[in-house]
């Protein structure tokens, strides 16, 4: 079998493997998921700390579900080879936004994280925040969208920067 590509995936559960607990995943056919794309060895140090997208034994993405052996989301039919990787999604988001959580959602929600605390002294200090997006395509906008969710009502400003004006 040639590479499937695509590792934003949101589907409909067709069938559970008779190796998946359904009791313990909480999982049943025609629930529609989201697949989390890194699989990761799960022995590394980055795998045991969380972080399996920097799985130190994948460095090549050979295990990443979309690439090597594990045929992804433009195919018809997904096998997704750890039962943990797939999410439920919220009958209120959208398959077609819900695909896109595991990896721009995930990486805008990392960059946030990363710049929270001087967000929060910033306000503390100040009473407000500014923070500079640069680049505006899908993870900027990502951003935008969720800093809102993540400060709330606190006094932050968002600035973005682009080449292209929108």
């Amino acid at each position: 079998m040639g590479l499937v590509p695509g590792h934003e995936i949101c589907g409909e559960v067709q069938e559970l493997g008779s190796a998946v607990p359904p009791s313990k995943c909480g999982l049943r056919e025609g629930d529609v998921v989201v697949v989390y794309p890194w699989k990761g060895c799960s022995n590394c140090e980055a795998c045991r700390a969380g972080e399996s997208q920097l799985c130190e034994d994948n460095a090549n993405g050979t295990t990443d579900i979309g690439q090597g052996a594990n045929a992804g989301g433009y195919g018809s039919y997904v096998a997704v080879p750890d039962w943990t990787l797939a999410i439920r999604l919220p009958k209120n988001i959208p398959p077609k936004i819900g695909c896109m959580l595991p990896c721009s959602g995930l990486t805008a929600l990392s960059a946030i994280n990363k710049v929270r605390p001087a967000l929060d002294l910033a306000i503390r200090i100040r009473g407000f925040a500014n923070l500079l997006v640069i680049g505006v395509g899908g993870i900027g906008q990502w951003t935008v969208v969720l800093v809102k969710s993540v400060f709330g009502d606190k006094n932050v400003k968002v600035l973005c920067a682009d080449t292209e004006q929108a």
